[in-house]
């Protein structure tokens, strides 16, 4: 069974010959230092050979206008450098680098001081040179693993990005009009850019907000429901229509929300917190209809235990939830905490205890 086979199997509740295995979403540089000194990998692709993940990640880019004037920053992406630690992406959005260099703080947010939408321009989906990579990553991997599309931050999270945080949860409460006009020209966009990835040929398309704090949600399920259920009912829709596979991501809890996520479409959950939410519970609920990505303890065992720890934590997670497919073992944003032997742990043990 080769890794494309094995992910759709789980992903369609079957039981595959081993439980699947995915990239984190994000790897600090950092980290990726140390792992290449580690085992001498040098590329995100030469990692998922050596650990055996069965999927791939395709991203749409920056307009080739855009990047005739930036470079590409192994986390951030294609980026504008303003100063020495100040930057922009292509939205407009400026961010300022800490002291280690290795975090960044939001400084700037083009919406702040705005009293309409209809005035910033938007970045156009069809510009050229946003596909190019992706095509080319498509065509490469499409017979042998799973093509995940990664469209995240898909409107809450830009929204705030665009007008700052606590400007726009200002705007759910007292500025409904400009709130809904932001929400509804990122839908247009979100749609647009869901619509390239269905035609490339992506399985998975990736949505998501952090709208789960450690101990419960940002806002109420009414706000949720009110402004962001019915747009990404939409946006769901549109791209299952098309045959994607939909995977939310939220970070802290997300329990409250996941009855709503299946009525809209959503297939598959990540990377479901531990520390936060009730695996068990969530499994043995929702296990035939939502499949579990993630599950992995990064605020406690990837950091601060011990390889051993690693293990055990992997073959919980297998003989709790791997019964009956639905289970992807990934882990999550991968920061200069963690040891780069606990990250070698967890995919050793998947292969070594994850056959069914």
């Amino acid at each position: 069974m080769n890794s494309r086979k094995r992910a759709l199997t789980s992903i369609g509740h079957e039981e595959p010959d081993r439980v699947p295995l995915d990239l984190p979403y994000t790897i600090k540089r950092s980290f990726f230092s140390k792992l290449e000194r580690k085992i001498g990998l040098k590329s995100l692709d030469e990692i998922a050979r050596k650990f055996g993940v069965d999927f791939r990640h395709v991203s749409m880019e920056p307009s080739g206008k855009f990047k005739e004037d930036a470079s590409f920053d192994f986390e951030r992406g294609w980026i504008r450098w303003l100063s020495a630690d100040t930057f922009e992406d292509e939205w407009g959005i400026k961010r300022t680098l800490g002291s280690t260099g290795e975090f960044a703080r939001f400084v700037y947010h083009p919406l702040a001081d705005w009293e309409s939408v209809d005035e910033y321009d938007f970045p156009d989906v069809e510009a050229g040179g946003r596909f190019d990579k992706a095509e080319r990553d498509v065509e490469l991997w499409k017979d042998d693993y799973v093509l995940t599309g990664m469209m995240q931050m898909t409107l809450f999270e830009q929204a705030w990005y665009l007008r700052g945080f606590t400007r726009f949860v200002s705007d759910l409460y007292r500025n409904e009009g400009f709130a809904n006009k932001l929400l509804d020209r990122l839908l247009k966009f979100r749609l647009e850019e869901g619509t390239r990835y269905a035609e490339l040929g992506v399985d998975v398309v990736c949505l998501g907000d952090d709208i789960g704090a450690q101990t419960g949600l940002l806002f109420s399920m009414g706000m949720w429901r009110k402004y962001l259920k019915e747009r990404m009912r939409t946006l769901i829709h549109a791209l299952k229509l098309r045959g994607c596979i939909i995977s939310y991501h939220s970070d802290g809890v997300v329990e409250p929300l996941l009855k709503d996520l299946i009525e809209i479409g959503v297939d598959m959950i990540d990377p479901v917190q531990p520390e936060c939410n009730n695996l068990e519970r969530i499994k043995s609920t929702y296990g035939r209809r939502l499949v579990l990505h993630g599950t992995i303890s990064h605020q406690r065992i990837m950091p601060y235990g011990t390889e051993e720890d690693v293990v055990n934590m992997v073959r919980d997670r297998i003989d709790r939830l791997g019964e009956g497919g639905g289970l992807i073992i990934a882990p999550y944003d991968l920061t200069p905490d963690i040891p780069v032997e606990n990250l070698l742990s967890l995919y050793k043990a998947v292969q070594t205890y994850g056959t069914y």
